[in-house]
Order: structure tokens, then sequence, then C-alpha cells
């Protein structure tokens, strides 16, 4: 297991657990550090503690045309930020950690948002 699905696992892990408070986050907040912001449709926010430090974490979900298609079909790709400061550490993408891993995060946080728990009395 390489050391990205290891953290992955772990950003998981916390926000089942709910240790991970996961936000919505704005164009401002990310557009800085993600390639072609204007694609993310959805992203989130959180914060990471590990012995190493305390990192942001953003979840984006992107969604372009994709060439391979003549442009007609759709593209979607959740990448996985961590920022120390404004360095953008690390990304991992669905070339790192299966699109399925991601797909179950996405839920995870989609329903854990403080929005999504308003929306459903929790």
């Amino acid at each position: 297991m390489t050391s990205q699905v290891e953290l992955f696992n772990r950003v998981l892990a916390d926000t089942k657990k709910r240790l991970m408070r996961w936000k919505y986050a704005r164009l401002g907040e990310y557009e800085s550090f993600v390639f072609q912001p204007k694609t993310v449709f959805r992203a989130f926010k959180s914060e990471l503690e590990l012995p190493g430090g305390n990192f942001r974490v953003f979840l984006v979900e992107k969604k372009f045309p994709d060439a391979e298609w003549d442009f007609e079909i759709e593209k979607y790709r959740p990448e996985l930020h961590f920022l120390e400061g404004q360095n953008n550490v690390l990304e991992i993408t669905d070339d790192d950690v299966d699109i399925s891993s991601f797909g179950t995060l996405i839920t995870e946080v989609a329903f854990s948002t403080d929005t999504a728990r308003r929306l459903l009395g929790l």
C-alpha cells in the first residue's frame, strides 16, 4: 500500500469517525492551487492534525468535457489536496486511489457537512 493510499484511508477513517469536520469551500479558497478551478462543481474543506503538522484538506470534484469523446461527454475527476500554509504539499487523485474509494469519501463528506446535517435534522 502506498503512502498516498494510507493517507487517503486515514482521511476516510477520520471522516467516518467524525474526527474531521467538513464544510463547503468557496472558489476563492482553492482557486490558487487547483488546476482549472472553473471546472470544480463542488468543494469541501477540513483540517487534519498529524504528528508532522496541521494541514488544511480540500476535497474537490470536477466535471469537464472529455476530448476522447469529442467533448460530448463530461469527465468526472475528484482531487484531495493537502496544504500547509499556502503550499499545496500533496494532491491525491483517482490515479492514486480507486475511484470507488473516492466515492465513499465523497458520500461521507457530503453527509457530514454542517449544512447537510441541518437539512437532515441531525
